[in-house]
């Protein structure tokens, strides 16, 4: 298959309905929107099994003009379509409708439950090998969309799902106790969050939901920084990527990279921080629509570390609107919170104030208080202001008190596990040092930061020296990184 699939020029609508899309994915776009582009209505119509599959390759790739051709394609000519599959090609009609819903949770649910009068017997499809959440890292950000309507959300999630694994075999088992598990977790409730979190890697692992499985280690990750427990961090961080390597899981690799990036900043630690990420340039991976709010909340979280507040006032602004049409409201409140401290930064005190406050406003009615309490100390002085505000004294009294929490579990991670840039390291030295760390050669270490190779091994001979250590491999423990990171 891979060879026909390397000639897609050579396709024909019935061949891509037999293999039902399978060995499709993101790195074929462009042939199947050329194979797509190649046939009239009318062809297309001849052939609706290969319209469906066509239809479901649109979503993916986020191209709503054609999909809506597909579509149309579709509903002109099922009525007159007399196959035994019928049923077969309706049911996979609602349900790709429903994915196209995206997040309307209530939306999809309606979809999905038509599906289900058109489903005559088991489902023996092979859906449930996609990748659910399309590399997003979070499911609560993917679906939560309405300021105050969160727990509806989660109601239509605990509905809705049950009835689209019945439709997929169990595509996306446990999504719903995740979102559930993030919601704890940004109100506060990291036992809640915790056990619930377990419960949706035990229900993803059951049908093998990769992805899903991903989403729930990265929250327990996040619940491991606020107990100050580094080796476990490592060691769920070294599980899930065994799998993603041993399944071949490669869109996935991306979305760990953002799951360990955002970690490594929430430590502070922008100089951790996975190359392509700080580059800024998405374009370098196959990240899909669904993903890039998460990708834009690191990348923020980056220039903040960094200080660069002008560029961080652009890229924000753009990651906001990216939020604000994808209905993502979680993108949306982190991209205020990174405006309103970059303004503070640059002297626009009264933007900055207004920024926050519509932050606090969108967020505050479904009891979120993480993405403050995680960035407090940039916007610190900020909330101090607002607190006298009768509806904001509670809640950011609580955000200061998940912050301290978090500020002294983050000292003890720095302390026992990584070298103290000013009592230990220059900031030079540090740099070089988290380079080499993360398997940069000496080569690598000179082009990135500008220096002669003799220069960067004079320097980690003076590393070395400091740190008292006398292998280049023994940097990997005083980072408590791995070979990958």
């Amino acid at each position: 298959m891979a060879q026909t699939i390397e000639n897609m020029k050579d396709i024909t609508l019935p061949l891509l309905s037999s293999w039902n899309g399978a060995g499709l994915t993101f790195d074929h776009k462009a042939d199947v929107i050329d194979l797509l582009d190649r046939h009239s209505d009318e062809e297309l119509g001849q052939n609706l099994a290969a319209v469906i599959i066509l239809i479901r390759l649109m979503i993916s790739f986020d191209e709503t003009k054609l999909l809506d051709r597909c579509v149309s394609v579709f509903e002109r000519n099922i009525d007159s379509y007399d196959g035994v599959d019928k049923n077969h090609l309706l049911m996979n009609f609602e349900r790709f409708i429903g994915l196209s819903k995206y997040n309307n949770i209530a939306e999809m649910t309606e979809h999905f439950r038509k599906a289900l009068t058109y489903l005559d017997g088991p489902f023996t499809g092979e859906e449930r090998v996609g990748n659910w959440t399309f590399g997003s890292p979070s499911v609560l950000l993917m679906f939560h969309r309405d300021s105050g309507g969160l727990s509806r959300e989660l109601e239509f999630m605990r509905e809705g799902m049950p009835i689209y694994y019945e439709l997929t075999d169990g595509h996306g088992y446990g999504a719903e106790f995740v979102m559930e598990a993030e919601a704890a977790f940004n109100a506060g409730d990291f036992t809640e969050a915790e056990t619930t979190a377990h419960k949706a890697w035990y229900y993803a692992r059951e049908k093998d939901q990769w992805s899903i499985m991903l989403t729930a280690v990265f929250l327990q990750m996040r619940l491991l920084l606020f107990k100050g427990d580094w080796f476990e961090i490592l060691n769920n961080k070294r599980r899930i990527a065994e799998t993603m390597e041993r399944e071949k899981l490669n869109l996935l690799r991306h979305t760990l990279d953002i799951c360990e990036s955002g970690i490594f900043l929430l430590l502070d630690m922008p100089d951790m921080v996975t190359p392509w990420i700080a580059e800024g340039d998405a374009s370098l991976t196959r990240v899909m629509f669904p993903a890039k709010p998460a990708l834009n909340i690191v990348y923020g979280r980056y220039l903040l570390a960094r200080g660069e507040h002008a560029k961080l006032c652009g890229a924000a602004g753009g990651a906001r609107t990216t939020a604000a049409n994808l209905n993502c409201l979680l993108g949306v409140i982190y991209s205020d919170i990174y405006l309103a401290a970059a303004r503070f930064s640059l002297g626009q005190e009264s933007a900055a104030i207004d920024r926050l406050r519509t932050a606090l406003d969108a967020a505050l009615p479904d009891n979120i208080l993480m993405p403050f309490a995680e960035n407090a100390g940039y916007i610190k002085e900020l909330l101090n202001r607002l607190k006298n505000a009768e509806r904001y004294t509670e809640r950011i009294t609580r955000v200061f008190e998940l912050h301290k929490n978090f500020e002294q579990t983050k000292k003890i991670i720095q302390r026992k596990h990584f070298p103290r840039k000013t009592d230990v390291l220059s900031d030079d030295e540090y740099e070089t040092a988290s380079l080499a760390a993360r398997d940069f050669s000496n080569k690598q270490i000179a082009e990135k930061l500008f220096l002669t190779e003799a220069a960067v091994k004079s320097r980690l001979i003076n590393i070395f020296q400091k740190l008292k250590i006398s292998k280049r491999k023994q940097l990997k423990d005083i980072f408590g990184v791995d070979s990958k990171m």
